[in-house]
């Protein structure tokens, strides 16, 4: 179950994930929630009655007692990339904080001081590590968090053109951004193009996912990049181990390192 289809990190994962399973002999419904709760619950739920040997979920990240729930009742179920931290599910996903640390920190070494965060969903588990990596970079060098310059509530791409209009429409602009997923970034990239400005002379970019177009953009992207493969390949370890288990086994917590990649988004002032 993932939340968007559409995008392409999920897109990729779910492949990943899918090609692990067939290797043990399991066919895989997917399921896509739209990042809509409700219709995660309404999946999960038929899921349920379909007796499925399993769940792998990256949930929407906003609530959580069904996935609770249902774990209690000893289906097995392993969460990707968006967690929880409050409570024990096994899950895998990436160090968000210390990859968006690392990006933040990268900009502020080549002189930004006036860097805005289009961030997601704010009370996903995601979201909150990067936007606390972006506060933590700034911290090191001593420079101020400016608030106002973190703006956004989803991971889509229009998230990202619209908040990217409004930055470039204040009085002082910034000088970078730091995006929290890759169909942000390709929504401000847009808001940039129309109002005649360029990537890095203008505004530069350092974007968390690593995408294969990445590298091929009119600017090459500078990206945090995830292990997806890994991620799926773990994720699917994790769920037979729980299949195949004879009693309830302790939830794991794997976490996995990121990767910065510089092209020649980012500019030094």
């Amino acid at each position: 179950m993932i939340p968007d289809i559409s995008n392409p990190f999920f897109s990729r994962l779910a492949r990943y994930i899918e090609r692990e399973l067939r290797k043990s002999g399991y066919a895989v419904f997917l399921c896509d929630t739209e990042e809509n709760t409700a219709i995660e619950v309404q999946s999960l739920n038929y899921m349920r009655t379909r007796e499925v040997d399993g769940v792998i979920i990256s949930p929407v990240g906003q609530s959580n007692a069904h996935l609770a729930k249902m774990y209690k009742e000893e289906l097995p179920i392993v969460i990707v990339d968006r967690y929880f931290p409050n409570i024990m599910l096994p899950y895998v996903t990436s160090d968000n904080f210390k990859g968006a640390r690392e990006g933040v920190t990268y900009l502020l070494e080549n002189g930004h001081r006036t860097i805005a965060c289009i961030q997601g969903i704010p009370g996903s588990a995601p979201n909150i590590d990067r936007v606390k990596g972006y506060r933590t970079a700034h911290e090191r060098f001593d420079v101020a968090v400016d608030s106002n310059l973190i703006v956004g509530d989803n991971f889509g791409e229009r998230n990202g053109y619209l908040q990217m209009k409004l930055l470039l429409s204040r009085p002082k602009r910034p000088t970078s951004l730091f995006s929290v997923g890759n169909l942000i970034t390709l929504g401000a990239l847009r808001a940039i193009a129309e109002e005649g400005l360029k990537v890095p002379d203008d505004i530069s970019i350092v974007s968390f996912d690593e995408q294969p177009y990445s590298g091929f953009l009119a600017t090459p992207m500078t990206t945090i990049a995830q292990q997806n493969d890994a991620m799926g390949q773990i994720a699917v370890s994790l769920l037979l181990r729980q299949i195949e288990a004879t009693e309830h086994t302790d939830p794991e917590a794997i976490l996995l390192p990121t990767r910065l990649i510089k092209r020649n988004s980012v500019r030094r002032l």
